[in-house]
């Protein structure tokens, strides 16, 4: 078993219950302690620790420790939020927010013109997110730097097994945690059921539903996200999009 703790960051619509549900079965196969940590960073001893929105206490990331972080095009963010948050029971999109005239942010999704809801969203939730996305230090050389995008078709679980690897587990445990992975991947299929947490894996969807007016109000909202982030070198993509 690794000697070092092992945190795991991920950001809403970053396949949060994905690696969540992966990582809890792999604890619980190998004796394992996972603790997802609260809003203030606050959790029981554990090997692994689960930061959904990666925010990890100053004395963890000063420490010695392994860890995973995970991020997802920023676009894609957008849009598999927009539909996340239209019909999630999650508690926070229910709350009367003052500043929606009294309505949840849900309520107030589901009551704006199908053509506002993308801007409402950028906007809101998904700043939130990517703002997140952006304030992450990416230099930390104990964290490997994951794509959701390269997850997603890792159909064979090779990347993983490296994931695993590079956390510190030997070639038993990352056979096993790699089998795990597979059983809980999606990899582009929606799964049987209704779980509003899954609408589609698939990477790169804002092709398919990007027009001109979105790219130029994402770039006008997020400036050079994506370059910084390493998914485009530029911001040409908006003027290759459809009108």
């Amino acid at each position: 078993m690794p000697d070092l703790p092992i945190l795991i960051g991920t950001h809403h619509k970053t396949g949060t219950i994905w690696m969540h549900g992966t990582f809890l079965r792999f604890a619980e196969a190998t004796g394992l302690r996972l603790s997802a940590l609260s809003n203030r960073g606050e959790a029981p001893p554990a090997n692994i620790y689960f930061g959904h929105h990666s925010q990890f206490p100053l004395e963890m990331l000063r420490g010695v420790f392994r860890g995973l972080h995970v991020i997802r095009d920023p676009r894609d963010i957008v849009l598999s939020g927009l539909h996340y948050h239209r019909k999630s029971d999650e508690a926070w999109l229910h709350f009367p927010r003052p500043k929606f005239g009294g309505l949840s942010y849900q309520q107030k999704l589901n009551s704006i013109d199908p053509d506002d809801r993308f801007a409402f969203e950028l906007k809101n939730a998904a700043l939130w997110t990517i703002e997140e996305l952006l304030m992450w230090r990416y230099d930390n050389p104990a964290f490997h730097e994951a794509r959701y995008e390269d997850l997603i078709v890792d159909t064979e679980g090779a990347y993983f097994g490296r994931v695993l690897r590079f956390l510190g587990f030997d070639e038993a445990e990352i056979r096993l945690g790699t089998q795990i992975f597979l059983e809980m991947s999606i990899f582009g299929k929606t799964p049987k059921g209704d779980d509003p947490h899954v609408r589609s894996g698939r990477k790169g969807q804002w092709k398919e539903v990007y027009r001109r007016r979105h790219g130029k109000l994402f770039v006008e909202v997020f400036g050079d996200c994506l370059i910084r982030l390493g998914y485009e070198p530029d911001n040409g993509w908006v003027e290759r999009l459809p009108p």
